[in-house]
Order: structure tokens, then C-alpha cells, then sequence
């Protein structure tokens, strides 16, 4: 009997070809995008899980509230004489360390290279469950001497893994340190939130500076630039421990701590990468929202995917009215009604979650690349997943079997041979899916034209400098032989053909953890509207004609009056409105403060720019200061800013490498286009309106996958009438019209639905950014001008196809 039912159910799906690849080839599909969204979700939540004691871990945080705003901040950074004071006045903590990271000159192939590097003491091995394939994690880190790489690394440089007691070279504050490798780990987990390649006792850290730099980061309270880790002793309460910072910090920072309103907690590492009140430089952050938005575009690819399904099962049901008529008639019990039905839907539903599988597994690269992240997807060996599929299939198998069985078994056999059944239109609770796919489907299109619009906004908005010709050349040297680098090559490339301006600058233009940098450099300040500090960008006189930025009152900074290189200062319009001046030109700033000392204390405003955004779009203008690069001690120069003619880009590079290559053999040359790094700033909705375009076109097509199953289905009901309308005269138009409006109705409908959807989530993302496009009705017409379009061209084909068939044939006696 099972074996006939299974010659039955094979037999259907080869006699319905075009159903059955819509059917089994939609549920595929969806089956495969969930498969991958559900591994990218399960991938971001396993994230620091294989550490041993995770919820033993902790960092310590940093609140304080600014005195003249009432704004909180918090911090994860911290001084370096933390750790030692912690460990010594609370027995509760059993370990505890700092992690830091830098970029120093790694020597590799006879050249210097920037490396990241991350600093650290001892016990890291012992706190983190990060496994070492060579050495020990006791002495791994023992002595300033001393570094641990991983596999990668080794088998980089070395050409294998096995690497221990081989030397690393590595420059720092222009010296050479010559460290040898102790320990090589294992390759660090995509899941892990704190990531590294090199190693290196934090005792070095401060080779990177002179001996007075060194101390005053060794000693002073005030300066924070790593992050304190911990453990505590099994007995210990963190609440408890908590409740007794107030006290150590006021015997630190005395009446400082009341006067800023200092704050320090314990934030637990099991977890601390979904947190999003505190930034951290050393792990990361991911906002848990994605996970749960990726999420349930999971379920809805997969809804719409099991809805299509659906609804061309129950269609396609009604058309074997005769089949099972001739069964009942010859004895079939209900039972077995319903056993032919439910085993030819699991069959069916088995074979698509085959192929989903089998898709879901050859298209995981491309998915990757979009999302951005690395993660194994291993379909076939995942217990879970298999049981979850398992479950799935069981449950579309019921919900789809269910209506059709029960009808199909209730109706006397004289019923089911009854011709009114190809007169039935459509059922209501398949007009029900049509209706709730599209609606889904255009929401996605809405949102994807608005994330599409926005984008392009973030990225031509005028910014209020210019972007475009702009070669960032990176200065990593230290010292003095960085400014002389600087000077040299600054010289040399106003010679080269092409090049309209050139400017040196203290900062680094690059992108990294905390995304493109403009005016990172702060000074401390008691100023109103500052919060605590000024951004000041270091420049030097030819800053603003290479960046376009305009000058509205005053005067540039000018070798020929040296008092305004060393005292005077440029600030934007921003900065002026923020301190109350009508007249800002000639101000001298006071910024005393008993606390600490302001750079910007005595500085006098000679000149006013007009606004530009150093930040990214999601937050307003604020002030900011430019102070020349040779009015203090500000180290070597960081960035050469090249402008140049609308000409031969790759000619200029090649000149400035040959430059580099003359000034600077034994460093890199590192380049970037101001314009590409600008845009970087915007990556991560980038790669969201990637996805939502993804999951957008997937959407669309497997709606309309259904809408052009059942369409042939509605023209198959309806032969007969359509063959009697064309003899009483009909035409091709009328017969089109009469078959599409019902599908045209139910995509109105699902674009109605969609509007007040849409409209929530589209608002809800574009209110993370301080200057965003305005949403019109334009926006919502045109994706449902699209989605009719799509679903008219969809249903036509079956329409025009059925009208244009011979009313003789329609008319023949079945």
C-alpha cells in the first residue's frame, strides 16, 4: 500500500512538472536562506562561549557625568596603576590584568610593517581559554623579552608552526627590540570577541615612548588607555565588590571623583559583546538587535516560502476532485484519504528540504561575504539543526495537509465528481497567503529603496570639505626621523606634475575599530558646551586649500607671523556659536582649571572656517579647533594629504612610491583615497542594505513563484468558461482582465498591508542618524508600482497563454 501511495505521489509530481519545481523549488530556497540566517545568528551568540570561566571574567567600567552638561559617560579604558592598587586593597580578586593594543613595526622580508599587536601581563593565558599549540601559558608572557604568536603569523613569517625560541624583530620608538617567540597559540575562533595575532609582555608598551612619556602613563590617574580584566575567587560577590568602589576611589582621586561624579562597575565578560552601553577597543561590540532583525528575516523568507507552498498544494488539491472521488467510490476509508495526502506532502516537503540543504551549503560563501563574517556552516553534521528540520517538516506537512484531507475526506463521492468544481474560484485562505506574501515582499522593497536612498544621501552629502583626488600617505615613523620624513617628502611631491596642494597633519586619516579618523585629538577643558573636552585637529598652513575648507573671517595660519603658528588657533562656526561670540576673531580663550591644564588655555581665535562634518552623519556638527603642527610638541607628523588633478591617478602612486622608496627604503608605504575611507564610515549599512536587497529579491521571487503556480492553476479551473466567454464573443483583452484582477486585488491589498509595516521599521532605523532624507509617499508608490508590475507580468504569461487556447479543445467533454 505505502509503496503505492509512493508510485502515486512520484507519479503526480512528474505529471505536474512546472508545479512541482515551483512547489519543492520555492520551499528550497526559503529553507536555505533560513538555514543561513539561523547559522549566522547561532554564530553571533556562540561568541566567547568556548572560554572556560566566562561568567568568572570581568572588566572593569568607567561612568562619570560632565559637571556643566549633566552628560553620562562611559569608558571602558583605564589607568595603568589600577590593576596593582586593585589587586592590593581587594582580597576578592584573584587575578587581574591590563590588554591594550597598538600597531608597532614588525621587521619582515627586510622592511618594517605595521603590525597590531596586543599588550598584556602574564596571567592572559591563565584567565583566557585561549589554547597554545607550542609552549606554556605560564611562562608564555614571564618576561619583557618575550612574545606569543599565533599559528597564522608563524606560518607567515617562518613558513611553519613550530616556532618557538625563533626571534622577532620589532621597532619601537626607533629602536629595535629583538624578542624571541616563547609560546605559538592556536589560531584565534571566528566567534572570539577579542582577537590577536602578536603578543607581547606589557612591560613593552611603553617602549613606544621616551622615558618622561613613559612615566607620566606609568603613574598618572588620570590618563586612560587599557582596560583592566579580572577574575574573582570563587566566594565572591561582584554586587558586594562593587558596592566598595566609591570609597577606593575617592582615596585615589579625592575631591576629582565627586566633582565629575565617578563611577566604576564590573561588567561581566559572558555576554559583553552584545552590550552596547560601552565601547570597547580591544573587543568590540555587536548590537543584538541585528541578530534578532537577521533572525526574523529568517522566518519570513521562510513564511513566505512555506505559504507558496501551501498555497499551491491546497490549489493543486482540487484538481484531483475526480482521483479521489474514484477511491471513495471504491471503498477508501478516510483514513486512508488522508494518508495518501499528508505522505504525498511529506515526500514533497522531504525533497525540498533535501535541496535546501544541499543549497544552503553551496551558497554559505556568497552569504558570508555578505554579512561580512566568517562562520562554518555544517549542515549535514549539526544534530540540532537535523532535529529542527525534522520538526519543521512534520509542521508544513500538518498545516498544509490538514484542510485539504479533511475537505477531501468529509465530501460524498457524487460531490467530488461534480462539475461546479471547476467553476471554484480561488480559496479564501489561500487569497490569505497571496495577500500576507506580498505584503512582506513589499515591505522588504520599501525598506531597501530607503536604505538605497539614505545611503546615497550619507554619501554625496556635502560634507563641507572635499573628498574627491585626495591621497592619504601614511606616516608611520616615530621620532625626529618622522618629521624629517615628513618635511622631505612633503618637499618633494610639490615638484611631481599634477599635484595641485600638499598638507601634513598630526592625526592618522585610517580606518580601523573605531572607524575613520578626523579630529581624534582632545584637550581637556571646563568650557560650557564642551563636555569635557575640545577636538582639535593638528594642521599645518596648507590644511585648508588641499581640504577645500573655506575661511570666513580672519586669517589662515602663516610662517610669516610666527606668534600664530605658536598661540592662535582656527575654529569652525560651530565653536563660535558654542562659546556666544559675535565677534570671534582676535578672542583669547581662558580655560584655567585646578584639576588639570588646558592646551587651549591662553590660545588666541584668529580665523573662523565654515562647518565641516570630522565625524560620521549619525551625530550633529560639533566644535573644533585647528592648532598648527608646529605650535607644540605634538610628535611626528601622522598623515601627508595629497591633492590632485582630475588626471592620472595611478601615475601619481607610482611617482609617490618611487618618492617613499628614495626617502624611506625600509618602510612601507601605505596609501588610501580620502574619498573610499569617508565612505567606509557607512560599511555597516552598507552591508545591511545589501542583505535587506537580498532578502528583498528573494521575497519577490517567491511570491511571484506561487502567484505563476496558481495563476496556471485558476486558467486550468476555468477552461471551460474561458472557452464559452470566447464563443460568446470575448476577447483576448476581456479573458486577460477577468483572470488577472483577482491576483491584481490581492497584491493591492498585500501593498496596504505592507505601508504601515514598512513605514515603522524604516523610521525606526533612519533615527539612528542626526541627518537623514525624509520619507514621502514616493518611496512607498514605487514599490508598489514595482510589486504590481512584477506580479502582472507574472500572472499575464498564464492569462494570455489560456485565452489564446482553442475554445473547441476548452469545450471538449472531459
Amino acid at each position: 500500500m505505502i509503496k503505492n501511495y509512493i508510485k502515486i505521489a512520484l507519479r503526480n509530481l512528474r505529471k505536474n512538472k512546472i508545479d512541482s519545481a515551483i512547489s519543492i523549488g520555492g520551499l528550497a530556497v526559503g529553507l536555505a536562506c533560513c538555514i543561513l540566517l539561523v547559522f549566522y545568528v547561532r554564530f553571533e551568540w556562540s561568541h566567547d562561549n568556548f572560554h572556560e570561566n566566562a561568567d568568572q571574567v570581568y572588566r572593569i567600567t568607567d561612568q562619570t557625568t560632565v559637571p556643566s552638561t549633566g552628560k553620562v559617560q562611559k569608558s571602558l579604558t583605564t589607568p595603568y596603576p589600577l590593576p596593582a592598587a586593585l589587586d592590593s586593597a581587594f582580597p576578592e580578586i584573584d587575578r587581574v590584568l591590563h590588554i591594550a593594543e597598538r600597531e608597532v613595526k614588525l621587521e619582515r622580508d627586510g622592511k618594517f610593517r605595521s603590525q597590531p599587536v596586543t599588550y598584556t601581563d602574564e596571567d592572559f593565558f591563565e584567565v583566557f581559554t585561549f589554547p597554545l599549540l607550542h609552549g606554556s601559558p605560564e611562562s608564555a608572557l614571564g618576561s619583557p623579552e618575550k612574545v606569543v604568536i599565533t599559528e597564522d603569523i608563524a606560518q607567515r613569517v617562518f613558513g611553519q608552526k613550530n616556532v618557538v625560541g625563533e626571534t622577532l624583530t620589532f621597532k619601537m620608538n626607533e629602536q629595535n627590540y629583538p624578542l624571541t617567540v616563547s609560546a605559538v597559540a592556536q589560531s584565534i575562533p571566528a566567534n572570539s570577541s577579542i582577537k590577536f595575532e602578536v603578543i607581547l609582555p606589557f612591560e613593552n608598551y611603553f617602549r613606544n615612548y621616551d622615558p618622561e612619556q613613559a612615566k607620566m602613563y606609568r603613574e598618572n590617574w588620570h590618563i586612560g588607555f587599557a582596560e583592566t580584566w579580572l577574575t574573582l575567587n570563587e566566594s565572591s560577590d561582584p554586587k558586594s565588590l562593587e558596592a566598595k568602589f566609591p570609597e577606593f576611589l575617592k582615596t585615589k582621586y579625592g575631591d576629582f571623583a565627586e566633582f565629575l561624579k565617578m563611577e566604576m562597575g564590573l561588567q561581566v565578560f559572558e555576554g559583553a559583546y552584545f552590550n552596547q552601553e560601552y565601547t570597547s577597543y580591544i573587543t568590540g561590540n555587536s548590537n543584538p538587535l541585528y541578530s534578532n532583525i537577521l533572525g526574523g528575516i529568517a522566518l519570513i523568507i521562510l513564511a513566505i516560502a512555506g505559504m507558496n507552498f501551501m498555497s499551491l498544494t491546497l490549489s493543486r488539491a482540487y484538481r484531483r476532485s475526480h482521483e479521489m472521488g474514484i477511491r471513495k467510490a471504491a471503498g477508501a476509508q478516510s483514513r486512508q484519504i488522508h494518508f495518501q495526502i499528508f505522505g504525498e506532502i511529506l515526500l514533497t516537503c522531504s525533497l525540498a528540504f533535501v535541496f535546501g540543504m544541499m543549497l544552503a551549503e553551496i551558497s554559505s560563501p556568497f552569504f558570508q561575504q555578505l554579512t561580512g563574517k566568517t562562520f562554518e556552516v555544517q549542515v549535514i553534521n549539526d544534530p540540532i539543526l537535523w532535529g529542527v528540520l525534522a520538526l519543521m517538516i512534520l509542521l508544513v506537512t500538518i498545516i498544509t495537509g490538514l484542510y485539504p484531507a479533511l475537505k477531501m475526506s468529509r465530501k460524498k463521492a457524487s460531490l467530488l465528481f461534480s462539475s461546479q468544481r471547476s467553476a471554484e474560484r480561488i480559496p479564501v485562505f489561500v487569497k490569505g497567503l497571496i495577500c500576507t506574501q506580498f505584503a512582506l515582499a513589499i515591505a522588504f522593497l520599501i525598506a531597501t529603496f530607503t536604505m538605497n536612498h539614505q545611503l546615497n544621501y550619507l554619501l554625496n552629502k556635502d560634507l563641507g570639505f572635499s573628498t574627491s583626488n585626495i591621497i592619504t600617505v601614511e606616516l608611520d615613523i616615530e621620532s625626529e626621523k618622522g618629521k624629517q620624513v615628513a618635511e622631505l617628502l612633503s618637499s618633494e611631491v610639490r615638484r611631481l606634475p599634477g599635484i595641485q596642494h600638499v598638507s601634513t597633519i598630526g592625526g592618522h586619516y585610517r580606518s580601523g575599530k573605531a572607524g575613520f579618523g578626523m579630529g581624534r585629538m582632545m584637550t581637556s577643558t571646563t568650557l560650557e558646551g564642551f563636555d569635557t573636552a575640545i577636538t582639535l585637529e593638528i594642521v599645518d598652513e596648507y590644511y585648508l586649500a588641499t581640504m577645500n575648507i573655506e575661511l570666513l573671517s580672519g586669517r589662515n595660519f602663516s610662517p610669516e607671523r610666527p606668534s600664530d603658528i605658536q598661540n592662535g588657533i582656527l575654529v569652525n562656526q560651530t565653536f563660535v556659536e558654542t562659546m556666544g561670540w559675535e565677534n570671534p576673531v582676535g578672542q583669547i580663550i581662558s580655560d584655567k582649571n585646578e584639576r588639570w591644564s588646558s592646551t587651549m588655555d591662553g590660545k588666541e581665535v584668529i580665523g573662523v572656517v565654515s562647518d565641516f562634518h570630522f565625524k560620521p552623519l549619525y551625530e550633529q556638527l560639533q566644535p573644533i579647533a585647528l592648532q598648527h603642527i608646529n605650535s607644540r610638541d605634538y610628535g611626528p607628523p601622522g598623515t601627508i594629504l595629497v591633492k590632485t588633478s582630475s588626471g592620472n591617478l595611478s601615475a601619481t602612486i607610482s611617482s609617490l612610491s618611487e618618492l617613499w622608496e628614495s626617502i624611506a627604503p625600509e618602510e612601507i608605504f601605505n596609501y588610501n583615497f580620502l574619498d573610499e575611507m569617508v565612505a567606509l564610515q557607512y560599511m555597516e549599512e552598507q552591508r545591511w542594505r545589501n542583505i535587506i536587497q537580498f532578502a528583498s529579491f528573494m521575497a519577490i521571487a517567491l511570491a511571484c513563484f506561487g502567484l505563476f503556480g496558481l495563476a496556471a492553476l485558476s486558467a486550468q479551473r476555468r477552461t471551460k468558461e474561458i472557452g464559452i466567454r470566447k464563443v460568446m464573443g470575448a476577447t483576448l483583452t476581456n479573458i486577460v482582465t477577468l483572470l488577472s484582477k483577482d491576483f491584481v486585488k490581492l497584491v493591492i491589498a498585500g501593498f496596504i498591508i505592507a505601508i504601515p509595516i514598512a513605514w515603522y521599521a524604516i523610521n525606526q532605523w533612519l533615527s539612528e542618524f542626526a541627518y537623514r532624507i525624509e520619507v514621502g509617499p514616493g518611496i512607498f508608490i514605487f514599490a508598489g508600482v514595482i510589486a504590481l508590475t512584477i506580479a502582472l507580468l507574472t500572472v499575464s504569461w498564464q492569462s494570455i497563454k489560456a485565452a489564446l487556447a482553442n475554445p473547441v479543445e476548452s469545450l471538449r467533454s472531459e
